[in-house]
């Protein structure tokens, strides 16, 4: 396990995009041996944290390749008239749900 504070997160492959680091904010890094682990893990983590630090705001996620998390997607929908985008954004969420 590694861990880092602010700004300092992990910088160690190319394809890792760090957060943007916050004074108030530590990051973790666990390492499994197995993959099927992660979850047990993550459900562990967030059981613990609830009751050692309930103060705290513990999200333990999967670290992914990439520009974002995995699994997650973000729209832009662009104009000029708000009716518009309304409808848009309406038709864009129906058809994310019927996936």
């Amino acid at each position: 396990m590694v861990g880092y504070i602010a700004s300092g997160g992990p910088r160690f492959y190319l394809s890792l995009a760090p957060v943007d680091g916050y004074p108030k904010n530590g990051y973790l890094i666990v390492n499994v041996k197995r993959t099927e682990d992660v979850v047990t893990v993550r459900e562990r983590l967030k059981a613990w944290a609830v009751v050692a630090i309930p103060e705290a705001r513990v999200t333990p996620k999967v670290m992914s390749m990439g520009l974002s998390e995995s699994g997650l997607v973000e729209f832009r929908v662009i104009g000029q008239d708000s009716a518009v985008l309304s409808r848009a954004s309406e038709v864009l969420m129906a058809a994310l749900r019927a996936a």
